[in-house]
C-alpha cells in the first residue's frame, strides 16, 4: 500500500548532544553535525536517514578543539568544515587530506624579546609577532615538527626539540647541537642565545646547563624534580619543582604518594636554592612560571593565574575566565606596567594590562 502525503517514515538519529546541522545531497545521502559529538566526527547516511554511521574527518587527538559546527561536502573549493572554535578546514577532493586554512596561526607557547613576541605554532612553525600585534606576523619554518621552545635574541633564533638545541644566526641555515646521549628534553628556557637550562629525562634529579649554545652541557643536581624553568639571566633562574611525600591511604590505588609543588630560585646557577611555597598552588601542579624581574612574576595552572610582586614571598590568585586556560609552561610572556600576553592554544593572542585581572584580544595597539 502506498503512503499518503501525510504519512512519514522515521529513523532514530544518533543524538548524544545538540543538533547543529543536517543536510542531504540527494534523497539517500546526507550528513549530520552534532555540537557534542566526539572531536572531528561527522555522521553520514546513505539510505535516506534510516541508518547513520560516524565518520572521523578531523583529528581526534588535536590539542585544539576539532568538534564540528558546520559541514558542506561539495563547494567550488571542495569539502569544508567549520569547528566550534572558529577554525576552517578544507579537503580539495575525496581521498585528499583535510587541511586547516584559518586562522593563520595557533599560538601555543610564547616568549618576548625587546617588544617582539615569539610564538610556537603547529607543525614546526614559529612566529615573530611584532609589537604584540595579531596583524604583523612573520612565520619561520624550523627544522623540527615538534617544538618545546622557541626564542628570539639579537640576530639569532633558538629552537628546542626533545633531543637537540637548534640555533639560526641571521638568515643562515639552522645548526643542530644534540643533548647528551640518552637525554630527552621535557622543559627548556634560555636567558641568552648561548646560556640556557633544560629539564630532561632520565635524570629527573638534575638539570642541564649550557653557556656555549649547547656545545657542552653541565649537569646541575637539584633537590627537587624540575618541571618548568625560567632563566632570567645566566645565573638567575626560577623553577617549579615537586617533592614526593609519603604514601596516601587510598583503598583503590596502590603506591600513590603526596606530591607538593614549590617555587625555587637561584642566583648562582644552581649551587644553592631558595624555596617558596603557597597554599594557593602547592597541591595544584603549576604548569609554568615566568618572571619579569626579581620582584614581579607569574605562576599558573590551566585555570588560575598567581601573581607575586615581592619575589615569590606572597601571591595573589586570579581566576581565569571560563573561556581561557593556559595549557603550556611557556603560555605567558610578561611585560612592564602590568602587561602580559597569553597564548591559550587558540586564535588570537590575549593580553592583560592589569596583572591578569582582565584579558582582551591583543591588537596592533598592544
Amino acid at each position: 500500500m502506498s503512503k499518503s502525503p501525510n504519512q512519514y517514515s522515521s529513523s532514530a538519529l544518533p543524538m548524544t548532544g545538540y543538533l547543529e546541522q543536517i543536510s542531504f545531497n540527494s534523497a539517500r545521502t546526507g550528513y549530520l553535525v552534532e555540537a557534542r559529538a566526539p572531536r572531528g566526527v561527522l555522521y553520514y547516511t546513505s539510505d535516506g536517514g534510516a541508518n547513520w554511521s560516524a565518520m572521523q574527518i578531523l583529528p581526534a587527538s588535536s590539542s585544539l578543539s576539532t568538534s564540528l559546527a558546520y559541514f558542506q561536502s561539495a563547494t567550488p573549493f571542495g569539502a569544508v568544515a567549520l569547528t566550534n572554535i572558529g577554525s576552517l578546514w578544507n579537503r580539495l577532493r575525496p581521498g585528499s587530506p583535510w587541511v586547516d586554512l584559518y586562522p593563520p596561526y595557533w599560538a601555543e607557547k610564547l616568549s618576548r624579546y625587546k617588544g617582539t613576541l615569539a610564538a610556537v605554532s603547529r607543525g614546526g612553525r614559529a612566529l615573530q609577532i611584532l609589537g604584540g600585534s595579531r596583524y604583523r606576523i612573520v612565520a619561520t619554518k624550523t627544522p623540527i615538527s615538534t617544538l618545546l621552545d622557541f626564542q628570539l635574541f639579537h640576530g639569532a633564533k633558538i629552537a628546542m626539540s626533545k633531543g637537540a638545541l637548534w640555533t639560526q644566526l641571521g638568515s643562515q641555515a639552522w645548526q643542530r647541537v644534540p643533548l647528551p646521549k640518552g637525554d630527552q628534553a621535557l622543559f627548556a628556557d634560555f636567558a641568552t642565545r648561548s646560556a640556557g637550562i633544560v629539564a630532561a629525562i632520565p635524570n629527573r634529579n638534575s638539570i642541564l646547563f649550557t653557556v656555549d649554545g649547547g656545545r657542552s652541557w653541565e649537569q646541575v643536581p637539584v633537590p627537587f624534580m624540575p618541571l618548568s624553568p625560567d632563566a632570567l639571566s645566566t645565573r638567575d633562574w626560577w623553577m617549579i619543582g615537586s617533592i614526593v611525600g609519603p604514601l596516601v591511604n587510598n583503598p583503590y590505588k596502590k603506591n600513590v604518594h603526596v606530591v607538593t609543588y614549590y617555587l625555587y630560585h637561584t642566583t648562582n646557577a644552581g649551587r644553592s636554592w631558595t624555596r617558596y611555597s603557597s597554599s594557593l598552588w602547592s597541591q595544584n601542579s603549576p604548569d609554568g612560571v615566568k618572571f619579569l624581574n626579581s620582584s614581579v612574576g607569574y605562576l599558573w595552572t590551566s585555570y588560575q593565574l598567581f601573581l607575586t610582586t615581592d619575589g615569590g614571598r606572597n601571591f595573589v590568585a586570579r581566576s581565569l575566565p571560563d573561556w581561557l586556560n593556559i595549557p603550556s609552561g611557556h603560555g605567558l610572556a610578561p611585560g612592564g606596567n602590568g602587561k602580559a600576553w597569553v597564548a591559550d592554544g587558540s586564535y588570537p593572542l590575549l593580553v592583560t594590562s592589569n596583572f591578569g585581572a582582565n584579558f582582551d584580544v591583543a591588537s596592533s595597539k598592544s
